[in-house]
């Protein structure tokens, strides 16, 4: 199968089984109460956090090994030792956090933890396979059965969360079907990478071991402080406020997956950024960086500015009245969706500057605990939301500083603000254009979603009729590059 075509039919993939992610979620949004939801929630964040700490970004290093490889023997080594390591380090994770189990109950305040204990001790050890499953596959070039693997896993997911959910059946026992679905896909995980190597046994090859940890460990620091930006206001949010607020404010916070086309992008430009940057062509790099952040900018903002515009009705949609409540969060998490419009660090990547954004990082880190801590207590909930939108803008600062610094090239030029500004004010005027016709719209139809349909209609060819020639133009910009 050609690049292209793989690349295509992953994309695909992702788009499928992305999606029916989201149909789980609004199912367990539904059919769960907001303490179970906010239960489920505090689990995820608890195996999260302690698989960032202790795994160490292990995953990252198969493809590495893999690749490196110069025959099939030593592939199958790597392999052997990957999988018994893998399987040793979560026996071992799930130790300390049997140990240390009482902590996490009283953090959160949540006697309803220690009946879900069996979850966060499996969840750890599920998590280091899981995040492998591509990067073995792709190794031995079975993308095929990657996606077959991918979305027969989130088919069966879905299954069982509408079968309990039709039967309304108890949170209890779909806790130990879930797991007893991850454990299964594991297992398969060993089974084929058996078939697909050669062999695969119990074996700890010592300098194997060795050279994973050595590749991995400064990896995993990175990983530590993206993982603690990412959950720090879900974490404090949970310590200060009850199960049932923390089931609301997750779903709110829950990134929609506006960063697909970002992914897609920036895979595209990085080697071509990397080329310039290694040929010293900067003002090439950062132009051709320019139209790229254009184009994402023209989708990213306007969809952005459609769910603050009907942010009510998106979220009875995708979650339930029972998270009307937290219409506010759900609107700033929109506005700081608007981070996703590039990779802010990719000139930083193809300069081999890692460091650099580590720094960023963790500045970014310190931040967002400060402004967590202050506005939580001045806003409250909301407060943390606005503390992510805040800290996320000025990590995005540091990284264009930094950018600038290696570059030689001012801030003012480094990326296209002029037209940010105006496509950003644009959709803003659509935005407010779409509140006051759906007002209008709803006060003749009773159908709230009719008025949303209409509207959104009249505001999308609106902009269609503003941005079309603008966006053709950063189109043929692209393809000269």
């Amino acid at each position: 199968m050609a690049t292209g075509k793989k690349a295509l039919w992953l994309t695909t993939s992702k788009i499928a089984t992305t999606g029916i992610t989201m149909i789980v979620t609004m199912l367990l949004s539904r059919f769960r109460t907001l303490e179970e939801y906010g239960t489920y929630s505090q689990i995820n964040i608890i195996t999260t956090v302690v698989s960032a700490i202790f795994v160490m970004g292990l995953p990252s290093s198969v493809s590495y090994f893999l690749n490196k490889a110069d025959n099939e023997i030593e592939k199958q080594r790597f392999l052997s030792t990957y999988f018994s390591f893998g399987t040793i380090l979560g026996l071992g994770i799930a130790v300390i956090i049997f140990a240390i189990y009482p902590l996490f109950v009283s953090y959160f305040n949540n006697d309803l933890l220690n009946t879900y204990k069996f979850a966060v001790l499996l969840l750890p050890w599920i998590g280091i396979f899981n995040s492998s499953v591509e990067n073995i596959f792709i190794s031995y070039n079975r993308v095929k059965l990657l996606i077959i693997y991918r979305l027969t896993y989130s088919v069966m997911l879905l299954a069982v969360v509408a079968a309990f959910s039709w039967c309304n059946g108890s949170f209890y026992t779909y806790m130990h079907v879930y797991c007893a679905l991850q454990v299964m896909f594991v297992v398969g995980l060993y089974v084929l990478t058996y078939f697909i190597s050669g062999k695969i046994g119990a074996l700890v090859d010592k300098n194997i071991a060795k050279e994973m940890l050595l590749f991995s460990v400064p990896l995993g620091f990175s990983n530590i402080i993206s993982t603690l930006n990412i959950e720090l206001d879900k974490i404090m949010v949970g310590r200060i406020f009850n199960t049932d607020q923390l089931a609301i404010y997750t779903n709110m916070s829950k990134e929609l997956p506006l960063n697909m086309l970002t992914v897609s992008v920036t895979t595209l430009l990085l080697p071509k950024i990397v080329s310039f940057v290694k040929n010293r062509k900067w003002n090439e790099a950062i132009r051709f960086w320019g139209v790229a952040i254009e184009l994402s900018a023209v989708i990213i903002c306007f969809v952005s500015a459609m769910l603050f515009a009907y942010s009510d009705t998106v979220i009875r949609i995708l979650y339930s009245d029972k998270y009307i409540s937290g219409n506010l969060i759900f609107k700033i998490y929109t506005i700081t969706s608007l981070v996703k419009i590039t990779s802010w660090g990719i000139l930083l990547n193809s300069s081999n500057n890692t460091k650099k954004i580590f720094h960023a990082s963790l500045l970014t880190l310190g931040c967002n605990f400060i402004l967590n801590l202050l506005l939580m207590r001045w806003f409250g909930i909301a407060g943390a939301a606005i503390a992510t939108l805040v800290s996320e803008f000025f990590g995005i600062a540091i990284k264009l500083k930094y950018s600038a610094n290696i570059s030689g090239v001012s801030i003012r030029r480094i990326i296209p603000w002029a037209s940010l500004t105006k496509i950003v004010c644009i959709c803003a005027a659509l935005c407010a254009l779409a509140i006051v016709m759906n007002k209008g719209w709803n006060a003749v139809f009773d159908n709230q979603l009719i008025g949303v349909v209409i509207s959104g209609f009249v505001t999308l060819l609106v902009y269609v009729g503003i941005m079309l020639k603008p966006t053709k133009k950063r189109w043929r910009e692209l393809n000269t590059y």
